[in-house]
């Protein structure tokens, strides 16, 4: 079976599980460092979030001997543990005064996002590129962010020097660094997986 018969596949079985007014579609997602996935998303009626899976992982598992009936299974339990019940107010993104205090930067590598680069604000760092994204959510759970993009610099009528003002001033605040000894964090990893129980000490010939 093609990648391409693979997807129809996935997308037939799952609308035939899932209520007629769910709409299934499948978009072209770019990722980080060039990287093209396939994110497949869920919209039922008076929910405008999904969770995006990704076809690639499961292609590949399919590839190695994974039966259809398995993946199936993973993908519609995937969507079921992380679909939302409500909806979300997103209308705050189309305010500049309402995302101002949330904008931030974040570095990523410029010749491997050329592409995404070409619809993105951005500045040249070394080998880096510096994008903006506004910060929706932060907290122990992860971080959850919109990637800022050229037609939203129209929308709020400001310049890409406005974006770095901003995130030069919020990203400190509200994404603070950690800087913390090697040893430590290693010794908090392995006590918290068990690996080695009691004291641990750790000979640094060179600390990092």
């Amino acid at each position: 079976m093609t990648y391409q018969e693979f997807k129809q596949h996935i997308v037939t079985h799952l609308q035939q599980e899932l209520t007629p007014a769910a709409r299934i579609s499948i978009q072209d997602i770019i990722k980080n460092n060039g990287i093209h996935l396939d994110g497949l998303t869920v919209f039922t009626e008076g929910c405008n979030i999904s969770p995006t899976i990704y076809l690639n992982y499961y292609y590949s598992q399919y590839e190695k001997g994974r039966s259809l009936p398995e993946i199936y299974r993973d993908i519609r339990n995937a969507y079921q543990e992380n679909s939302p019940s409500i909806n979300i107010d997103i209308s705050f993104f189309t305010v500049y005064s309402k995302v101002k205090s949330r904008i931030i930067f974040k570095l990523i590598n410029y010749q491997r996002n050329r592409e995404l680069l070409k619809n993105v604000p951005h500045f040249r760092f070394l080998d880096l590129a510096i994008v903006f994204h506004c910060l929706v959510k932060s907290d122990d759970s992860g971080t959850a962010a919109i990637l800022i993009q050229n037609r939203h610099l129209s929308l709020w009528d400001i310049t890409k020097d406005d974006l770095y003002a901003l995130a030069m001033s919020n990203t400190p605040a509200l994404l603070p660094y950690d800087l913390r000894n090697m040893s430590d964090v290693l010794k908090e990893l392995l006590l918290e997986d068990q690996l080695l129980p009691g004291e641990l000490s750790f000979r640094e010939s060179f600390p990092m």
